[in-house]
């Protein structure tokens, strides 16, 4: 016996009802201008998330005494297509999302 299965009276409430609706979403992902915010934010917070993960390999090969290794790990003298790619999605998906979400829209 339990609240969900209508089994009893709450005192002066009558029997528990589970509804299905809940409250109301505030943020509408039905508007371009939010789909478009949200859509950057989540590309630079993986593309920070990737460079954030070469800098902890970088500071465990540190810590583990292998300095050499972890100046090879953050030179940057040739990106390659991943680690600029991994840059661009931070700096235009963090910059972008923020200005785009922080744009005043028409209600």
């Amino acid at each position: 016996m339990n609240c969900l299965d209508n089994s009893h009276d709450h005192r002066g409430h009558g029997p528990y009802r589970v509804t299905t609706k809940g409250p109301a979403c505030p943020v509408k992902f039905e508007e371009p201008v939010t789909a478009a915010a949200v859509a950057l934010l989540i590309g630079g917070m993986v593309g920070l998330a990737v460079i954030q993960t070469v800098e902890m390999v970088a500071n465990w090969l540190v810590q583990s005494g292998n300095t050499q290794a972890a100046l090879g790990v953050l030179e940057l003298t040739q990106p390659g297509v991943p680690g600029l790619l991994s840059i661009v999605m931070f700096i235009i998906g963090a910059m972008g999302g923020c200005l785009v979400m922080l744009s005043p829209t028409p209600v």
